[in-house]
C-alpha cells in the first residue's frame, strides 16, 4: 500500500508501536517514508482522552479544558 510522502502527519495506526512511547496515553503508528511507502518507524500521533497531541513536539500534553469540564460535571452530579 502506498502513502503520500508530502504529508508527514499521515500515520498508519498500529498498536504494536505503542510500546515505544514514553507513557501509556500516547498512541501512534508507522510513518510515511520519503519513497511513498510505509516505513517501520513508529511515531506518535494521538492521545487518550484527557490529553491532546502537540504536533510541534510530537508528544501528548494534558488537555486542561477536558479536566475543567470533568470537574464541572462532577460538581453538578454531586450537587
Amino acid at each position: 500500500m502506498q502513502c503520500n510522502p508530502k504529508n508527514k502527519r499521515l500515520v498508519k495506526i498500529n498498536k504494536e508501536c505503542d510500546k515505544y512511547f514514553e507513557n501509556k496515553y500516547t498512541h501512534g503508528g508507522y510513518e510515511c517514508g520519503d519513497d511513498g511507502k510505509w516505513s517501520l518507524k513508529c511515531i506518535p500521533s494521538y492521545c487518550d482522552i484527557g490529553y491532546m497531541f502537540d504536533p510541534e513536539n510530537s508528544k501528548c500534553i494534558i488537555d486542561y479544558c477536558s479536566i475543567i469540564i470533568e470537574i464541572i460535571e462532577n460538581i453538578i452530579y454531586f450537587y
